[in-house]
């Protein structure tokens, strides 16, 4: 039973990153897929893909929401579990928000400021929540190698590699314009690795028993909090 459990939590976790990374998804599409341009871009409504991409946010977003309850008993309590719920719900909401309001149309952003803010704030508060809970999760998991899971620290090194990606290819298209491909490539290697940390929670889902058993139960001793 507990094996089918981790399997069916593993499962929903690799099909929410999947989606979460969906412009994966969008190169199945007949046309060429516009790397240059942020995945939000490929969004707004007309575009070949657009009602696509905003679904699997959705349903991704979803998914992820769904495990929260199995993490919460696997985590030992803590103020740092609050934190990984806390910014994986932000995740989820922000994702959700921002699929349903997206950029606006090419030549009317200054027609709508207000919603390419609302947008961008939405996006910021998605990726924000997901790299806190990674960090959270790691800092609230510390102790002895033997007494946490094996892979957490090399997931929320590919989480802070995928960001650091992202910021600095930011930088880059601000002190050199032009380089819109450098930072169309990053945004979806930093997509990669958010899908990444959404397996680990799947993971962390695993371990959790029907009765609140976690990683602490599992490794035969407290972990630290």
């Amino acid at each position: 039973m507990t094996r089918r459990r981790r399997g069916l939590h593993l499962a929903i976790g690799c099909t929410a990153a999947v989606l979460y990374s969906n412009f994966l998804l969008d190169l199945m599409i007949p046309g060429p897929h516009e790397w240059a341009k942020q995945v939000s871009a490929l969004e707004i409504p007309g575009h070949r893909s657009a009602g696509l991409l905003r679904t699997t946010d959705v349903v991704s977003a979803l998914l992820v929401l769904s495990q929260l309850p199995a993490v919460r008993r696997a985590l030992p309590r803590s103020r740092w579990r609050t934190v990984v719920l806390g910014g994986v719900a932000a995740f989820a909401a922000g994702g959700i928000l921002a699929a349903i309001i997206t950029l606006p149309a090419p030549g009317t952003e200054e027609l709508h400021r207000t919603r390419h803010l609302v947008h961008d704030l939405s996006s910021i508060v998605s990726v924000g929540g997901m790299v806190a809970s990674a960090a959270a999760a790691r800092i609230l998991l510390r102790g002895p190698r033997e007494r946490r899971p094996r892979w957490l620290t090399a997931a929320v090194v590919v989480v802070a590699i995928g960001c650091a990606a992202e910021l600095g290819s930011e930088v880059l298209v601000a002190l050199w314009p032009g380089l819109d491909l450098v930072d169309g490539l990053a945004q979806r290697a930093q997509m990669l690795t958010l899908s990444a940390w959404i397996v680990g929670l799947a993971r962390l889902a695993g371990w959790a028993g029907p009765t609140g058993s976690g990683p602490d139960a599992a490794a035969g001793g407290r972990i630290a909090p």
